[in-house]
């Protein structure tokens, strides 16, 4: 009923329960994103926030939309310049993703992130640490293919060895987790900062610019380190290379895959990381690389429920972020 007056060409849906297809009407092609149910109403509350935002960020125009009680769809223009930041990574020198990501990351710190800044309070923290941490670890650690790993110490990992989940519980408890985050700036945030959301192109001028796109607005903790945590699910957890993998084998506590993660991911993160590194604090870092682990957290039960044996990548991939970040940034408790 949406689209019967539409000709589909390609559907670019990702890992939410939207559709997002690239469609033509009367010769002219456009973005069309569509949702049900609860789904169209988050997707509505998207269309807000890029109403709401347009004017200080990079962000798609509108074109059209409708919002009814069980659906929920919005149109945007299609750019044939534009490409999103992964594929750009991969086609085009890295040195220049990379200034995309320091561009797109400077403009939301210089604009959005000044916008009803205030501190982090206990509350929304506790709030934030039960509903994205403790809810999570627990639908995890009873998933299907999840529950029987639980027995084992150690998890091998394409040969080699990693800590399991229960070891990492001690650094994922509301109060480790409240006195990492406690000093966080709440303000206005894109909440979904993955490197496919950022669009590269140019502008009128010929310059390199561009725009992000789908914000999701349900974090609790409203903090730019969730932003940069995102960023860091991309490019550190090598995420849409775990979306691209097919098959993953299990035996006993052995999980084996074909995990390629690309060179240009390994210099963007070195990037990423110097960068921050140079620029914030160090308990600002080790917040955004917390931030990042809740993100996998966050992740799961959406894979627990559509992936199936699939699930087995993610929550290898998320072991290896875990492994990094309290080798990191801990000492051993």
């Amino acid at each position: 009923k949406i689209n019967q007056n539409i000709l589909i060409i390609r559907d670019y849906s990702a890992g939410s329960n939207a559709t997002t297809m690239l469609c033509m009407n009367n010769g002219k092609n456009f973005f069309r994103k569509y949702a049900f149910g609860a789904d169209g109403d988050k997707l509505y509350q998207q269309i807000e926030w890029l109403q709401r935002f347009k004017d200080i960020i990079p962000l798609p125009d509108i074109m059209q939309y409708q919002k009814q009680d069980n659906f929920c769809y919005y149109d945007m223009p299609y750019d044939s310049q534009a490409v999103g930041l992964f594929d750009y990574a991969h086609s085009m020198p890295k040195e220049n993703a990379w200034k995309f990501i320091k561009k797109a990351t400077e403009c939301l710190e210089n604009s959005l992130y000044k916008v009803n800044q205030r501190p982090a309070d206990k509350a929304t923290i506790d709030e934030y640490i039960k509903s994205k941490v403790n809810k999570n670890l627990d639908k995890i650690m009873n998933a299907k293919y999840l529950k029987r790993l639980m027995e084992y110490d150690k998890i091998i990992i394409n040969g080699r060895s990693f800590h399991n989940l229960p070891y990492y519980l001690p650094y994922l408890s509301e109060e480790h987790l409240y006195d990492i985050f406690k000093n966080d700036t709440y303000s206005e945030i894109h909440g979904d900062l993955t490197i496919e959301n950022i669009i590269c192109t140019r502008n009128a001028d010929g310059e390199d610019d561009f725009y992000i796109i789908d914000p999701n607005t349900g974090n609790i903790h409203d903090s730019s380190n969730l932003d940069y945590g995102k960023l860091l699910q991309s490019i550190h957890g090598g995420y849409e290379f775990l979306m691209a993998t097919k098959n993953v084998s299990i035996e006993k506590n052995r999980i084996n895959f074909v995990f390629t993660k690309s060179e240009a991911y390994t210099y963007l993160y070195d990037m990423l990381d110097k960068y921050m590194r140079e620029n914030f604090e160090e308990e600002r870092v080790k917040s955004i690389y917390y931030h990042e682990i809740i993100h996998w957290l966050r992740l799961m039960p959406y894979k627990i429920e559509k992936n199936g044996k699939r699930v087995l990548l993610f929550y290898a991939g998320m072991l290896m972020v875990m492994y990094d970040v309290v080798n990191n940034f801990e000492e051993e408790k």
